[in-house]
Parts: structure tokens; C-alpha cells; sequence
């Protein structure tokens, strides 16, 4: 097995050139679009990393050669793409980002119709149609076109700010390190039209350059923000990976935030503003979830380790189609990611977990207990 290149039901991820190649790019876009609906469009969108270009030309040409119209977002974050999709009523999408990893690898990351991952099943028919080369190539009179739109996301936003209440952010010092990918593009326009104040770190996007590996983990959150914190006498910080799907927390004092802590806040901001109160977590999530969720009178659906278990879990009574996962990757309708981070730091109270500095050593002891028990 080539290890710079690897193919499963996530989608198609590789080091470019040395294991991805155009090729394989051209071969899986072609699948993609003949297991798609024929007749309606597919949403593109990418990040900066500079081998998103060449990538880009083989699924457009792969798209409309199956007889797919193309809108083409540009640079943009991956929950930019998944918002898109449902707002344009798109057949599907395609994000081309490999998220965390280095700057040599790249992916193509497949959603439906609802701007959520495919399940196993779909995936598996997407695998099929690949490995057998069974494409639908339409003729010359039946080829897809092009479009490419620059106000994704301006139309992102605008769906934020139906949702949150920005003007409250205004107040609070944030720190954001953008890992010189999509959240500065999102983040700044936020300033811009909403006057958030945002200080971003890190936030010049040009694919050849970033300052650290994109992983969110604590040990980065703490390298890179934590100086900064006390300093800057900041409220919160964010570290977002390339795409923006995913993101850590710093306190008020530079330290990472538990993960552990991260879904109780989401869950707790969440489960009030939906109809639905399904949570779906992995088995390996804190056990403090199940207390937050019982406190809005909901349930917790667990589920093995991975994002296709927990895709393959959902319901129609979920309460938001979000998966709420340890590493706080949104598989669902992800649109809100950039700012419900900073809602959940802000508005989570009312439990001995909190996510200042104090509360960090109660989540802790929190966990030791459950264990124990």
C-alpha cells in the first residue's frame, strides 16, 4: 500500500505528486459526478494550498464532462462549501483541502445534497463507480459550465449573523490563529462588516506559506497563543486548522481548552435553539456530555470512533445535523463553525465545568470520577 496516498469511504487524500497524482483527482471527480443527481450543479470550493490549483482544473473538467454544472467558490473554508450547497440547492459539493495535515498533502472531501458527508453506503457506491471506471461522460452538446462566484462568503455570514447575536462579541478580546488558511478570509470580513475586533495571528494566505503544522491540538494552542494571552489581556482564544472545520480553544490564561469541555459547551448552546434533542458523540466523549444533554431534556445516541459511525447515526430528531465529535469536527450543517465557537466560550454557564481557567480542573476531576465509577 502506497502510504503517501490513501483511498476509503472519508474520500480520496495523498502527498501530492509523490501519492496523489491528476490522474487519481480526474478519476474520483468522474465518479463523484456520475453518482451524483444529473441536472443539478455541484459546489467547488477550496483551500489555499498552492497544489489546490492544478487539483481544481481536473474536477472542473471531470464535473462538466459528466454533464455537471460548476459553481466554483474560490479559496474558501469547508463549511463555507457545505452552507452553499444547501443554499443553492446543489446535487453535492466537493472541498479541496486536507484539513490538518502538512502542506504537501491534499484530499478531495465529497458531500450530498444536504451539505453533509456521505454514509457508508454512499460512499461505498462512490468507491464502486471509481475502482470499476464506470463513468457517465456526457456529449459535446451535454457538457456542464462553469461559474465562479465570489460572495460565498458574504452569503455565509449573512446566515451567522441571522443566527447569532455578533453585537455582543464586540466587548470580548478574542486572539485567532488562522494557520494562514480560510478563517482569515472569514474572520477579517467579520470585522469588517460586524466590527468584531478580532486579533488575527498567523493570517497571510498565499499556499506556499504556514507558520506551523495545521493541527489543533493543545500542545499547538498553547504554543501559539498561549504568550499571548496574558499580554494582550485577551477573553478567549481560537486556533482554526487550513479549511476551518476545525478548531481549539485557549482560556484566559494561554491554556488549551479540554476537548472534553468542548462538547458539553456546544451541546449547551445548542440543544435550547433546536426542536431536536438527539446528541450524537463517539463512545470515547466525556461522559459530562450526558449531563449537559439531560439538563435540555435530551439524549446522547453513542456511536464507535469515526466520522462515518457517526454520520451513518444520525436521525431526523438530531438536534442540530451536527456530529459533536472529540476533535470538534463538524460533519453536518457546519455554516456556523467560525462563530459558534465564540458564542459557546462566552455563554457556557451554570455548570461546576466552565471553560475559564477554573473550570479547566473541575472538567478533570470530573472525568477521574466518572472513570472511577
Amino acid at each position: 500500500m502506497n502510504s503517501a496516498l490513501r483511498i476509503s469511504h472519508v474520500g480520496l487524500r495523498g502527498i501530492v505528486g509523490k501519492g496523489l497524482t491528476a490522474t487519481h483527482v480526474m478519476d474520483f471527480a468522474a465518479a463523484f459526478g456520475t453518482f451524483l443527481e444529473p441536472g443539478r450543479p455541484v459546489v467547488l470550493g477550496r483551500d489555499p494550498r498552492l497544489s489546490g490549483n492544478m487539483i481544481r482544473e481536473g474536477v472542473v473538467a471531470s464535473l462538466l464532462g459528466c454533464g455537471h454544472d460548476v459553481i466554483d467558490l474560490g479559496v474558501v473554508s469547508t463549511p463555507v462549501v457545505q452552507h452553499a450547497i444547501q443554499r443553492l440547492d446543489a446535487a453535492g459539493g466537493i472541498a479541496i483541502s486536507a484539513s490538518h495535515n502538512t502542506i504537501d498533502w491534499n484530499a478531495l472531501r465529497f458531500f450530498g445534497p444536504s451539505g453533509i458527508y456521505l454514509n457508508t453506503a454512499e460512499a461505498g457506491e462512490l468507491l464502486d463507480i471509481y475502482h470499476l471506471r464506470r463513468f457517465r461522460y456526457e456529449e459535446w452538446n451535454r457538457l456542464g459550465k462553469l461559474k465562479v462566484v465570489d460572495t460565498a462568503i458574504d452569503a455565509y455570514l449573512d446566515e451567522i449573523a441571522r443566527v447569532f447575536d455578533l453585537e455582543s462579541l464586540r466587548p470580548l478580546k478574542v486572539v485567532v490563529d488562522c494557520c494562514n488558511g480560510t478563517s482569515a478570509l472569514i474572520l477579517r470580513r467579520m470585522n469588517e462588516r460586524f466590527g468584531c475586533g478580532f486579533i488575527l495571528i498567523n493570517e497571510r494566505v498565499d499556499g506556499r506559506t504556514v507558520a506551523h503544522t495545521p493541527n489543533t491540538s493543545a500542545s499547538i494552542v498553547e504554543l501559539q497563543l498561549g504568550p499571548l494571552m496574558k499580554p494582550l489581556g485577551a477573553d478567549a482564544g481560537f486556533l482554526f486548522d487550513m479549511d476551518a472545520d476545525r478548531v481549539a480553544l485557549a482560556d484566559e490564561q494561554g491554556r488549551g481548552i479540554s476537548e472534553e469541555l468542548i462538547l458539553p459547551m456546544l451541546a449547551d448552546h445548542l440543544l435550547p435553539l433546536s426542536a431536536g434533542k438527539l446528541v450524537i458523540a463517539n463512545l470515547s466523549s466525556t461522559a459530562l456530555l450526558e449531563d449537559v444533554v439531560a439538563r435540555h431534556g435530551g439524549r446522547v445516541l453513542r456511536v464507535p470512533v469515526g466520522r462515518q459511525a457517526a454520520i451513518d447515526g444520525g436521525g431526523d430528531d438530531a438536534a442540530v445535523p451536527v456530529c459533536l465529535r472529540r476533535d470538534c469536527e463538524h460533519v453536518g450543517d457546519s455554516d456556523d463553525d467560525a462563530a459558534a465557537g465564540a458564542i459557546c466560550e462566552r455563554d457556557f454557564g451554570g455548570l461546576s465545568a466552565t471553560p475559564d481557567s477554573e473550570g479547566r480542573d473541575s472538567a478533570d476531576e470530573f472525568e477521574y470520577s466518572s472513570a472511577a465509577d
